[in-house]
């Protein structure tokens, strides 16, 4: 294809510039409205407690994920190696 000069490429910048961008994203199922705030289910844990207080911790996110992997590798492994019919 044709390459264009600096002079065309810095135009299409300033007119990209111009353009007014929507407040949402395009996804290719549905619109991603960018001004709403993300959904994460901490939103709703109590404020008080040692229950949420374990929940929102990172190293309990962090034991929770190492768990799920270690249970993966476990079915994988076990998937493999099963010998029954």
């Amino acid at each position: 294809g044709e390459q264009a000069g600096p002079k065309a490429q810095k135009e299409k910048g300033a007119k990209l510039r111009r353009m007014k961008m929507p407040l949402y994203a395009h996804d290719e199922e549905e619109d991603v409205k960018l001004d709403e705030e993300a959904y994460d289910v901490m939103n709703f844990y109590k404020h008080h407690g040692i229950a949420q207080q374990i929940a929102r911790s990172e190293i309990f996110e962090r034991i929770t994920l190492g768990v799920i992997c270690i249970n993966a590798i476990y079915i994988g492994v076990d998937a493999d190696r099963n010998t029954a019919a």
